[in-house]
């Protein structure tokens, strides 16, 4: 089995942020209005569950773990790659959404959709060209078929 290799500055730099917006929820003198926990801890388990048929469909056919560092060798079309092409960074900014809206927690809100946008406009449009130049006319069928964000039922061919 292919090793998962781990960024210790991303995730120490990740870990100091949500550390950052706990501190800073402590000075705020609002909260976000309350949701149920079974709304919230859903939201975090998709995300977590999207984050692991990801890794799973990379580490099974696309010869890659997922890491930035690390990308694929065979474009990945199947499992939650049918529905959505952004699996692994839509589960990362579920497990945020959730996590804010658990602790009603403004700051990791605003953090979620700052994560979205940074990686929308930064790392997702620039996978995009490599995959397009690295897979060529297979990469734009399979990005008019499957959905950059919301996911969606796979079409029958």
């Amino acid at each position: 089995m292919k090793r998962f290799p781990v960024n210790a500055t991303a995730v120490f730099g990740i870990l100091l942020a949500v550390g950052f917006c706990f501190w800073l929820d402590t000075r705020l003198s609002f909260r976000l209005p309350a949701v149920s926990g079974w709304i919230s801890w859903g939201i975090v388990l998709t995300g977590i569950i999207l984050l692991a048929l990801a890794e799973t469909a990379f580490l099974a056919w696309g010869g890659a773990t997922g890491a930035p560092a690390d990308p694929t060798k065979r474009l990945v079309v199947f499992g939650i790659y049918r529905w959505v092409r952004n699996p692994i960074y839509l589960g990362g900014a579920l497990v945020l959404l959730g996590v804010a809206l658990a602790r009603r927690s403004p700051t990791l809100l605003s953090a979620a959709a700052l994560f979205s946008i940074s990686i929308h406009f930064t790392v997702v449009r620039s996978e995009e060209r490599r995959l397009e130049a690295d897979f060529g006319q297979d990469y734009l069928e399979n990005k008019r078929r499957v959905p950059r964000w919301i996911p969606r039922v796979p079409r029958k061919k």
